[in-house]
């Protein structure tokens, strides 16, 4: 424990007891302080302290929590905890974004004063490198695909696959073409984008022939697409030969910009290679396709705080269902909710309740499934 810090509790309790972990005694002090070596190259990004106490079965001393001050403690009611064990034990969270600053020296000092024992805490750091970059995942607004000869009456807007390819006779061909608005897009991205980038999984190949990839900033279609209609387009950004279960990735960095700079959505089009006449057809996953993360994706890539944090406007538990109301997403963005009976293991280990994207609604109402083994616990959302 910071010698300091130590002095400050002293003088603070007084009278009153100062304890180490593990022992109890009413109206105690428990102080403590965490420490580690900072690197220059990393910075907190997030942090979160994690604390099992054992309250009193009916505290006299109201317990609270101090963070590096002794002035205007955390009262422990205020804070989310996991069920109690047996011994009346149970694992607080305290999310401490708004100290990040104050982390930089590599010092935590902590105090809890109250009627309650502390058996363990622990605070996880997220680090990330100095010049850290905040990434996110947009589904397209629209996608479709169109085919010549055309057939009338016939429209691929809501299909869960788009088919590129060409027959071995002439006049034969299917293209795909795919929009990402960005008038739903936050005003400042335009500033602070870094890199951006179109994937697509290609699901099915028959005869498998070169394929490319073109994108230009431009309107969004106003009617459903046909082989007359279709977006112009200029030349192909990349070509690969498609393979299933084999991602591709596309550099659109300076379109996406552009378009975000002149209020222009961004147009991406499918089509079979004009410099290679071998007949090949693939199918890749559409907007529409149910499984999320085989749909197509822009990954964008931005300076830090550039991706508005949503905002939780109200939460819900019924019979079998947590109902969240949210506001602030980004449309289209790609998340997914979990759970966790305790908050201390990383996102990796728990478990997804449901993986989606944001509707076009200012405010939207989640509902996540809540089976009787997720009574009780945490819940978080993440994008990714």
């Amino acid at each position: 424990m910071d010698p300091a810090w130590a002095a400050q509790v002293r003088a603070r309790a007084g009278a009153q007891p100062i304890s180490p972990f593990d022992e109890f005694r009413p109206g105690q002090w428990v102080p403590f302080t965490f420490r580690w070596v900072p690197d220059p190259s990393l910075r907190v990004a997030a942090a979160a302290l994690q604390i099992c106490l054992r309250p009193a079965s009916a505290p006299a001393i109201p317990i609270r929590l101090y963070l590096d001050t002794l002035t205007n403690g955390i009262p422990l009611d205020n804070l989310p905890h996991s069920p109690a064990e047996p011994d009346g034990s149970a694992v607080y969270l305290l999310d401490v974004e708004d100290r990040l600053p104050e982390l930089a020296d590599g010092r935590l000092d902590v105090a809890v004063h109250g009627d309650a024992a502390v058996d363990w805490a622990m605070l996880e750091l997220h680090l990330v490198p100095a010049s850290p970059e905040g990434q996110i995942r947009i589904q397209p607004a629209a996608d479709t695909w169109v085919q010549e000869p055309p057939r009338d009456g016939e429209t691929h807007d809501s299909d869960a696959l788009l088919a590129v390819g060409r027959d071995a006779q002439p006049g034969n061909e299917r293209r795909a073409f795919l929009l990402w608005r960005t008038d739903n897009l936050p005003s400042n991205w335009a500033g602070a984008l870094r890199s951006a980038r179109v994937e697509l999984a290609p699901l099915a190949v028959s005869s498998p022939t070169e394929q490319v990839l073109a994108c230009a900033p431009g309107p969004p279609w106003a009617d459903t697409l046909t082989w007359q209609r279709q977006p112009a387009l200029p030349p192909s950004l990349a070509s690969w030969i498609p393979q299933p279960g084999r991602r591709v990735s596309v550099p659109v960095t300076p379109l996406l910009r552009a378009a975000l700079e002149t209020g222009s959505h961004l147009v991406v089009g499918l089509v079979p290679s004009p410099r290679s006449p071998l007949p090949g057809h693939a199918t890749y996953a559409a907007r529409e396709y149910p499984v999320p993360q085989a749909r197509p994706w822009l990954a964008v890539s931005l300076q830090p705080g550039a991706i508005p944090r949503p905002r939780f406007r109200s939460v819900r538990l019924n019979a079998s269902a947590l109902e969240v109301e949210v506001e602030q997403h980004v449309p289209g963005a790609r998340y997914r909710a979990l759970f966790h009976p305790r908050p201390v293991p990383p996102l990796t280990e728990w478990t997804t309740l449901r993986e989606d994207v944001f509707p076009e609604d200012p405010v939207v109402v989640l509902t996540l499934p809540v089976p009787d083994t997720h009574r009780t616990g945490f819940f978080a959302l993440e994008l990714f």
